[in-house]
C-alpha cells in the first residue's frame, strides 16, 4: 500500500487529482487496476490517503527542521528551502482539484493547516521573540495568520498568471518579505547572512 501512495502521490502533484486516473496509477504501479481497487475501495480513498501521506511527511520533516535548527530564523530558513523542493514538482492545479472534487481530503488539509500548521508558525514567532531575532511587538497570532495564508495563497492560479512565475520564485519572494517583515535589526543581520549562502 505504501509503494502505491507514493507513486500516485507523485502523480497528484506532478499532473493534478483530477486528471491523473486510477488506471494511470495501476499502470505506474506495475499491477492491474483490481489489485489496486483491493487496496482502496475508490479514487477518492486513495486521493484522501495521498494527501494524509503528504501532509504527514511534510510535517515531520518540519519537525525534523525544527528540533535541529540553532535559532528561529535558521529554522525559517530550513522550512523554506524544504517548501522550495516540495513547490518544484507541484501543480498549482492541486488545490483547486481538492477543493472542487475531493472535499473530504481538502477538510482533512484544511484541519492540518488550521491546528499543526498554524502552531509551528506561531513557535517559530515566539522563539523568535525570546531570541532577539524578531520584533517585540509584533501580535503573534495574527501575523501567524497571514503567514499561515500567504503559503496557501500562492497556490491559486490568478496569481501565478499575473505574476507570470513559477512557484519557487513567488514564494521566494513573499517569503523574505515576511522575514525582513517580523525581524528586529540584529535578525536583519543574521537573515541577510543566512540568505546570501543560499544564494
Amino acid at each position: 500500500m505504501e509503494a502505491i501512495i507514493a507513486i500516485a502521490t507523485a502523480e497528484f502533484l506532478q499532473y493534478g487529482f483530477k486528471s491523473v486516473t486510477v488506471d494511470t496509477i495501476a499502470h505506474k504501479c506495475g499491477i492491474s487496476k483490481k489489485t489496486l481497487y483491493q487496496q482502496f475501495k475508490n479514487k477518492d480513498q486513495l486521493v484522501f490517503e495521498c494527501v494524509k501521506h503528504h501532509n504527514e511527511s511534510n510535517w515531520a520533516e518540519m519537525q525534523r527542521i525544527t528540533a535541529t535548527s540553532k535559532n528561529a530564523i535558521e529554522e525559517l530558513v530550513g522550512v523554506f528551502l524544504h517548501m522550495g523542493n516540495m513547490f518544484k514538482n507541484m501543480n498549482p492545479i492541486c488545490l483547486i482539484d481538492l477543493q472542487r472534487y475531493y472535499a473530504p481530503a481538502y477538510q482533512f488539509m484544511e484541519q492540518f493547516k488550521n491546528s499543526k500548521l498554524i502552531c509551528c508558525i506561531e513557535e517559530n514567532l515566539e522563539r523568535g521573540i525570546r531570541e532577539g531575532y524578531f520584533r517585540e511587538e509584533i501580535d503573534v497570532k495574527t501575523v501567524a495568520l497571514f503567514r499561515l495564508e500567504s503559503i496557501f495563497m500562492i497556490l491559486h492560479n490568478s496569481i501565478l498568471r499575473q505574476s507570470n512565475k513559477g512557484l519557487v520564485h513567488i514564494n521566494k519572494e513573499i517569503f523574505e518579505l515576511y522575514m525582513y517583515g517580523i525581524a528586529s535589526a540584529k535578525g536583519h543581520k543574521l537573515i541577510t547572512n543566512y540568505l546570501s549562502k543560499i544564494k
